[in-house]
């Protein structure tokens, strides 16, 4: 924008009288010690504003902390998260001054897909994956082995009333190398095979202050410890039915009403007898405080075979963030109503910070406690297939995930995981590198 410009604009909203806003008239002072010195001041130094001046203590109309606002919104394509926030809360508070000086403002991504019939978005997802089994018996995974695969999704959602939209996603998953992993399950072992599918699909209704989502889609309950399924493409099952969500106050509640079914693509599943499941259940999280949510939820499983004798799960989950700052614990119990052996229970370390993200999780499960093909217990991270309970009593697993975002399109990722049944000598190690992009 130039100089000349926002001058001119400035003289005739002043010889026009332009009416104050809500807040304060467009010529008061902004206070040295206001909260907008500081965030223009962050965006200066992250490069959004050319030639700025810090002007200390120095007080300045609300005109032209706008002028200074508009000039960091011209580079507002280069700003991160953090920034991005701030320019959004700075658009906010002086929205009449930047109205009146001709800034356009930046669309938000919620606004620009608001108009269009049909958005499409999706990913790429390329893995090479390293496995070190010391573990035995190794149910028929090799001792050694290093493969890779890679994943495309294409989600595809279509407005079809004020209230009503259509989705649907298409799935490829093909892996190289897997002869290298002897009788896997993910494609027959033969390298460069490749799964395609449509695997999500269904309708989503906004009635009146709940979202109904109804079709097969992913589906998750609390932490994840009891059902946390159908987000990957070929790996866990599907869930087929009804998601009900909503939020009043400080609570924020689930309810799922469906079925799991094997996953077609890959044979991963029927493989191990899995015939599927009803499923009835719900979960409710309560934010207590401004860095604390307790949560619980619920799930009634009906299998459509002899899987498991577990029927019936509760588990209890807490998020505690400490101070506001980049650190996050999650944790969550789990009880099913088995007889014996009938507990899970998970613990999670998040640390968050400008472009990385570290997650350090264990895991302890028993082999009665969960659906073992349907949650993050098992099966959430695609890699500890080789420690299923089906003839052992007890899990546990120690999870290492380092995110790091090259763009904001960009993220790679290195995860590494040691897992171990209790009564087997030897433990399981597994590594993980990949890039996502995201579009």
């Amino acid at each position: 924008m130039k100089k000349s410009m926002i001058t001119a604009a400035l003289m005739t909203t002043f010889m026009l009288g332009v009416a104050p806003t809500a807040f304060a008239g467009p010529f008061a002072e902004v206070p040295a010690n206001n909260w907008a010195y500081s965030s223009v001041s962050q965006l200066a130094k992250a490069g959004l504003i050319d030639n700025y001046t810090d002007r200390g203590n120095k007080t300045i109309t609300r005109y032209e902390m706008a002028i200074l606002v508009g000039k960091a919104l011209e580079h507002a394509d280069k700003a991160d998260a953090a920034n991005k926030a701030l320019l959004d809360k700075l658009s906010m508070e002086y929205a009449q001054e930047l109205k009146t000086l001709g800034v356009r403002m930046p669309m938000k991504e919620a606004e620009k897909n608001k108009g269009d019939k049909i958005q499409i978005s999706g990913s790429e997802r390329l893995r090479i994956r390293s496995v070190h089994d010391s573990a035995t018996p190794k149910n028929g995974f090799a001792d050694k082995a290093t493969y890779g695969d890679n994943r495309f999704l294409l989600n595809i959602n279509m407005n079809v009333e004020n209230n009503i939209s259509a989705f649907a996603r298409f799935g490829e998953l093909s892996f190289f190398g897997a002869k290298a992993h002897t009788n896997n399950k993910f494609s027959n072992g033969d390298d460069g095979n490749s799964t395609a599918n449509i695997d999500h699909f269904g309708l989503k209704v906004k009635a009146g202050a709940w979202d109904l989502s109804l079709g097969r889609q992913a589906v998750k309950l609390g932490q994840g410890s009891i059902i946390n399924t159908g987000s990957d493409f070929g790996f866990n099952p599907y869930f087929e039915g009804l998601v009900a969500s909503t939020t009043f106050d400080n609570v924020t509640v689930h309810a799922i009403g469906g079925h799991t079914n094997p996953n077609a693509n890959t044979n991963i599943l029927t493989s191990n007898a899995y015939e599927g499941a009803n499923w009835f259940g719900a979960d409710a999280s309560f934010k207590i405080e401004k860095n604390i949510t307790l949560g619980i939820a619920f799930a009634h499983e009906k299998y459509l075979d002899n899987y498991l004798s577990a029927n019936d799960c509760t588990a209890l989950n807490a998020t505690i963030n400490f101070g506001g700052g980049p650190f996050t614990l999650i944790a969550e119990t789990v009880k099913s109503s088995a007889s014996s052996l009938n507990k899970a229970w998970q613990l999670t370390g998040v640390y968050h910070k400008d472009k990385d993200t570290f997650v350090l999780m264990h895991v302890n499960t028993q082999k009665n406690a969960i659906d073992q093909f349907t949650n993050i217990q098992q099966g959430g991270y695609q890699i500890a297939f080789g420690a299923s309970l089906h003839n052992e009593s007890e899990w546990n697993a120690n999870i290492f995930n380092w995110m790091h975002d090259i763009t904001s399109a960009v993220q790679s990722t290195v995860m590494i995981e040691t897992n171990a049944v209790k009564g087997v000598s030897g433990h399981n190690v597994e590594g993980v590198a990949g890039l996502l992009y995201k579009f």
